[in-house]
């Protein structure tokens, strides 16, 4: 298990550095497709099959977040997709309609990934998804400040 994670920690700065540069929606859904093929071909048997392309995602799109916001030298191509922007982006269904659309990232597929970003890309209107989703994620945690600041006021 340390060898895979050392591994991935790896291969995760090897890509950051690539991000220095502009890297096209197409370069990084292939990155997260090389990301995952080649962990589930090195250790299978850790991971019981397959790493999806979901955590593939989740593991590079995070990664590429943190050390933007940490260093700024990172420009990430997309976000990381987690509860809360999947329930943003939710499309509505129409009654009566069953719904297709993916809300749980951990088994994702490429396919799933791509219409997620479709829809996120209409929802930021026309603000890199990197800024769009830090700001939401901002404002969750504004919220849950004034939450806990609440709770904490004296009764009077």
């Amino acid at each position: 298990m340390e060898e895979f994670r050392g591994e991935l920690r790896s291969k995760l700065q090897h890509y950051a550095e690539t991000y220095k540069q502009n890297v096209s929606p197409e370069q990084h859904i292939a990155n997260i497709r090389e990301l995952a093929s080649s962990l589930s071909t090195r250790y299978a048997d850790i991971l019981e099959g397959n790493l999806s392309f979901g955590i593939a995602a989740k593991a590079l799109n995070t990664y590429l977040k943190s050390r933007w916001c940490a260093d700024g030298t990172i420009q990430p191509t997309h976000c990381p997709f987690d509860d809360r922007v999947l329930k943003r982006i939710r499309p509505r269904k129409k009654r009566g309609q069953p719904s297709t659309f993916r809300s749980t990232w951990t088994d994702a597929t490429e396919e799933h990934y791509r219409e997620w970003v479709d829809l996120a890309e209409k929802v930021a209107g026309g603000v890199p998804l990197s800024e769009w989703e830090l700001k939401l994620w901002q404002e969750a945690v504004a919220k849950e400040r004034k939450k806990v600041r609440e709770r904490l006021k004296p009764s009077t």
